[in-house]
C-alpha cells in the first residue's frame, strides 16, 4: 500500500523549493492570507475582483491552481512574539505576564484558538523529454537533458514570479514555501493523528526516496 501511494502522489524528487514530478512537471506553492472584504468599499471589492480575475487570465491553460484551506489552532509563534513584547518589565508585573501567558498556552493546549492557513498550489506541464538515439553518446544525451530541463524551469519560474507579484499586490502576502513546509503538509494530511498527537518528523535532505517511505505511518486515509 505504501509504495502505491507514494506512485499515486506522483513525486520524482526535489529542486531548491520546487517539486519535480515523475511526468516532469514542475510544482510549487504560497502561503497566503485571506482577504477580509466585510468591511471595504465596493471600489475596493471590485479592484481586488479585477486582479485576481487578471490573474487567472495570464496564466497559460496548461498549469493548475488549487486552493488548500486548513484550519489549525497552533499559535506558538504568536505566544512567542507575545512574550518577547513584555520581556524586561518591571518586576512587580512578572506575575500577571505569566499568568496571561499560561492562560494563552493552556487555551492553546485545548484547541480553543482556530488559525486558518490559506495555501495555493501552482503546477506547470509536464515536461517531455527528447528520445535517445541508440547511437547517441550518454555525455550528449546527459548535457542535453540538464539544458532542456534548465529552459523548462525558467520557464515555470517567469510563471511563478508573475502569480507571486499579483498576489502580492492584490494583498494576500504570498510566502513561498519550502521544503519542509511541503513535506509537513503532505505528512499532516495522510497523518493527521499522528501529526496532531506526535508531530512531524524531520525533513531528511541526504535521501528523498526516504522522506517519501515516512510519508505514511498510519493509514493512507485523508483523515484517520
Amino acid at each position: 500500500m505504501q509504495k502505491s501511494i507514494k506512485n499515486m502522489l506522483g513525486l520524482w524528487h526535489t529542486d531548491e523549493n520546487l517539486i519535480v514530478f515523475n511526468d516532469g512537471s514542475l510544482g510549487s506553492g504560497f502561503r497566503v492570507v485571506g482577504n477580509d472584504i466585510s468591511l471595504k468599499a465596493p471600489d475596493e471589492i471590485n479592484q481586488f475582483s479585477q486582479k485576481i480575475e487578471n490573474l487567472l487570465a495570464s496564466i497559460p491553460e496548461d498549469y493548475s491552481l488549487q486552493f488548500f484551506y486548513k484550519l489549525g489552532h497552533k499559535v506558538e509563534k504568536l505566544l512567542d512574539k507575545h512574550e518577547m513584547v513584555s520581556a524586561g518589565c518591571s518586576e512587580k508585573y512578572e506575575p500577571i505576564k505569566k499568568a496571561r501567558l499560561n492562560f494563552f498556552k493552556r487555551n492553546e493546549e485545548s484547541r480553543s484558538y482556530f488559525v486558518p492557513e490559506i495555501y495555493l498550489f501552482i503546477r506547470g506541464p509536464k515536461h517531455t523529454l527528447r528520445k535517445r538515439s541508440f547511437f547517441e553518446k550518454a555525455e550528449r544525451y546527459v548535457e542535453l537533458t540538464k539544458e532542456e530541463y534548465n529552459s523548462h524551469r525558467q520557464k515555470f519560474e517567469r510563471t511563478l514570479n508573475l502569480i507571486e507579484s499579483t498576489l502580492g499586490s492584490s494583498g494576500v502576502k504570498p510566502t513561498l514555501l519550502e521544503n519542509e513546509e511541503w513535506f509537513g503538509l503532505i505528512f499532516s494530511y495522510l497523518n493527521y493523528s499522528r501529526a496532531e498527537g506526535v508531530g512531524v518528523p524531520k525533513l531528511r535532505d541526504d535521501s528523498f526516496d526516504h522522506t517519501l517511505s515516512c510519508l505514511l505511518y498510519t493509514s493512507p486515509s485523508p483523515r484517520d
